[in-house]
């Protein structure tokens, strides 16, 4: 693994750490403060990288990317949501009524989630990078349904410890964002670095 990868993948759990952090004080951050601060990670691993020359030019990609990774997770959780509730109801079984239940309704839900945020973030990275790749979308499902199965086992495993609210909430929520950002922030910063040439700029372009 290089240091660039390594950097990438620091960035995002860090802001999936901090998400859970004050979104357990705000739920505010949960819903609209996930992708602000996941841009924002993918920013600060740019910097640390110097992977400024990778991108296309033009500070517009940059406001519109930040408006897409946004997007991503507000689209993303209003499909956990409707998809999950909606699906539910038709089939006629029973929804989860806490984070540690775990049933078909959550894993609709979130898979669904996952479909969503994956194709929202590879055209965030298209924006950026002006290429889009099947392949970094592919992973990237692949990356939120992974985080999805980890955070199963996770939830599954403390319950024995018994019903401790705090506990449920970091092993849902801080499995999910941490893991599932530091995947997403990788395979995004892979795509920036395997992009292109780098470009004859080293600060974004105005």
């Amino acid at each position: 693994m290089t240091r660039q990868q390594i950097i990438f993948l620091l960035a995002g759990f860090t802001a999936g750490i901090i998400t859970v952090a004050f979104g357990k004080v705000s739920l505010t951050v949960l819903s609209i403060g996930v992708g602000p601060l996941f841009f924002l990670a993918i920013l600060t691993a740019i910097a640390f990288t110097d992977s400024w020359p990778y991108l296309g030019r033009g500070f517009w990609r940059y406001v519109l990317a930040a408006c897409v990774s946004t997007a991503a997770y507000i689209l993303a959780l209003f499909t956990f949501w409707i998809l999950g509730g909606y699906l539910t109801n038709l089939l006629g079984s029973r929804g989860s009524t806490n984070l540690s239940e775990f049933r078909l309704d959550m894993w609709i839900g979130l898979i669904a989630a996952a479909l969503v945020a994956a194709v929202c973030i590879e055209l965030m990275a298209y924006v950026l990078t002006g290429k889009w790749s099947n392949i970094v979308l592919a992973r990237l499902v692949g990356a939120g349904i992974l985080s999805i199965v980890v955070t199963f086992i996770a939830t599954r495993a403390v319950r024995p410890v018994g019903n401790l609210p705090l506990l449920y909430y970091w092993a849902f929520f801080g499995i999910l964002f941490s893991f599932g950002e530091a995947l997403f922030c990788g395979l995004v910063g892979a795509q920036i670095r395997g992009a292109s040439q780098p470009q004859q700029q080293t600060v974004p372009a105005t």
